[in-house]
Formats: structure tokens, C-alpha cells, sequence
């Protein structure tokens, strides 16, 4: 149980458009993508909070101790680092950018509750164009 103070986010991240990264550049450019984008997640993630590879093109973020706002800010700060990232360093041509679906804990929250509410809004964030972050204050 969280309390006021305690509070915890869950970030569920998916690389947009990934399946085109391998059909059009390789299966290798892809695998550099996963392993570039790992390592941003990992410089912006705090000490504290816990960064995996969820499977696939999919990455999860628990922050720790942390309100909406901050978890938010987060979340952008990330978005628009891998948005802005040199990709073609990698490949010539290559973009990459990523979705984002937030979830923050309230004192009822159980973590696959939150892990489920997450995806949905990173579904939603898949649905309304990508390349973005979508929360529960949302319209």
C-alpha cells in the first residue's frame, strides 16, 4: 500500500513502428535500435527506479517516490531524447521514437493492476499517432 508521500509510477514504453525498423533496415539495425534505446532509458532513469526490457520492443520503468508531474516529466524527457537521439549513426535514414503509457499508483493500487492500466494508456498513446505519452488525466 502506497501512502501520499510513498508514491510509485509505472511507465510501459513500446518503439513505434519497430516491425518496419527490421523490415526496412535489418534485423541487426533493429537489435542496435533495442540495445540504444535500453541505454537512454538507462542514463535518464534515476537511481532508485527500475528500468527492464519487457519483451519484444517493449521497456517498463518503476519510478519511485514520485508524484504525476514528475513522472510525467520523466516520461517526456525521455520521449523527446530518443525522438532527437542521431539515429543515423545507426542507419542512414533511420527515426526512432516511442509511446508511453503512464500509470501512478493511488493506496489501493495492486502492481499488475497498474501494469494493466499502463498498457492501456500506452494502447491509447499507440492509437492517437504515436510518439507520445498518455496518463490518466487525459482527455
Amino acid at each position: 500500500m502506497a501512502t501520499s508521500q510513498q508514491r510509485y509510477a509505472l511507465a510501459m514504453i513500446d518503439i513505434d513502428h519497430f516491425k518496419m525498423v527490421n523490415d526496412a533496415f535489418s534485423h541487426i539495425v533493429g537489435d542496435k535500435v533495442l540495445a540504444q534505446v535500453g541505454a537512454l532509458i538507462k542514463s535518464l532513469t534515476r537511481e532508485g527506479d527500475l528500468a527492464v526490457r519487457f519483451g519484444g520492443e517493449e521497456f517498463v520503468i518503476l519510478l519511485t517516490d514520485t508524484t504525476l508531474l514528475r513522472a510525467k516529466s520523466a516520461c517526456q524527457r525521455l520521449r523527446v531524447a530518443i525522438a532527437d537521439y542521431d539515429w543515423s549513426q545507426i542507419a542512414t535514414g533511420l527515426q526512432v521514437t516511442i509511446s508511453i503509457g503512464l500509470a501512478i499508483s493511488t493506496d489501493t493500487s495492486e502492481p499488475k493492476t497498474l501494469l494493466q492500466v499502463a498498457d492501456g494508456y500506452l494502447y491509447r498513446a499507440k492509437q492517437t499517432g504515436r510518439n507520445r505519452v498518455v496518463w490518466s488525466d487525459h482527455s
